[in-house]
């Protein structure tokens, strides 16, 4: 399952849909545990990228069921982010790994902050799905989609991720529709 015309594929979405793991081969078809093992591995790759700087990884989306990991990617240049109400702030980009099959979504202008009172984050939607190169991230994100094209891991872009996908097929999310391939393949409950 490589090709947009998997992401697309009927059967596929449904399963996504019930938060299971639409995709056959490895690691797909051995587990969540063989899935969450592999894309440890590819954030290891991104890690180990010179021109990316992993600032920050929520294995479970920072939800309590999500169907992707998200990492905050940025310039090495600007790791560690800025000053921000007595903590930091890092913007980059989100990058959001699906655990249900092959495929990935670039966010754009992804931030994150801390300070002693909490954190808070930008969300993960469709209307912030970032093309590749991202505008003002060029580097990042083409060095962000050849990591995970080793893996064999292929960014979305929006025209796909944007159509509708069949009625009958229900998806219950809070941050999307729950009518669209990208709500599909990157959803969220509580």
């Amino acid at each position: 399952m490589s090709g947009v015309c998997d992401a697309l594929a009927r059967e596929p979405i449904a399963k996504a849909a019930r938060m299971e793991i639409a995709a056959v081969g490895v690691p797909w078809g051995q587990g969540a545990d063989a899935v969450n093992a592999f894309l440890a591995q590819v954030i290891e790759g991104l890690c180990s990228h010179p021109m990316i700087s992993v600032e920050h990884v929520e294995p479970d989306g920072g939800w309590p069921w999500s169907s992707f990991s998200e990492v905050l990617i940025t310039d090495p240049d600007k790791a560690g982010g800025d000053p921000y109400l007595d903590g930091r702030e890092i913007q980059g980009l989100s990058l959001c790994l699906c655990k249900l099959g092959p495929f990935a979504v670039l966010h754009s202008d992804a931030e994150r902050s801390w300070n002693a009172t909490g954190s808070a984050r930008s969300l993960p939607d469709l209307y912030s799905v970032a093309a590749v190169p991202a505008a003002g991230w060029e580097a990042l994100s083409v060095a962000a989609k050849d990591v995970l094209q080793s893996f064999g891991i292929r960014l979305l872009p929006y025209e796909v991720l944007e159509q509708g996908i069949d009625p009958d097929i229900e998806i219950e999310t809070l941050i999307g529709d729950g009518n669209t391939v990208y709500d599909a393949w990157f959803h969220a409950t509580d």
